[in-house]
């Protein structure tokens, strides 16, 4: 067996996940944390599970992400991202065309891949965190 395909049978981690973001979209693209222990969960709960998993996954969405990226953004989203993280992020996307970070694009590649059953676990997720006893810890 090829060292090739040796390394594409390990199982995704973060720190390998974040490098493959790196070789695959835009460096202008890796802003702000990178979750990737939560990413990688998100991905093994719906079955990519290997290097070469999360990679074809990726690939495979790889043109529609960037021209999801570099596409228009509504006015009601620039105004909301304004408040959330400020005119400077707005101007350098602006500048750039790079709306999303590489955590957005990995979950965008995972609703692309699996709709309306991403949405869903997403919306819970999102519920959960958003819950009082999620934020404060307690």
């Amino acid at each position: 067996m090829s060292k090739r395909a040796e390394l594409d049978r390990l199982p995704i981690e973060e720190r390998h996940l974040h490098k493959l973001m790196r070789s695959l979209f835009s460096k202008a693209n890796d802003y702000g944390p990178f979750s990737g222990s939560e990413l990688v969960e998100e991905l093994r709960h719906f079955g990519v599970l290997s290097r070469k998993q999360a990679r074809r996954l990726l690939k495979r969405h790889r043109r529609t992400l960037i021209d999801i990226d570099r596409g228009p953004v509504e006015p009601d989203d620039e105004r909301v991202n304004v408040h959330v993280f400020g005119e400077e992020f707005v101007r350098t996307f602006r500048r750039t065309r790079v709306w999303f970070a590489y955590p957005a694009l990995i979950r965008i590649a995972l609703e692309l891949e699996f709709g309306d059953k991403y949405r869903r676990f997403a919306d819970k997720r999102d519920r959960a965190s958003a819950h009082p006893r999620y934020r404060s810890g307690g």
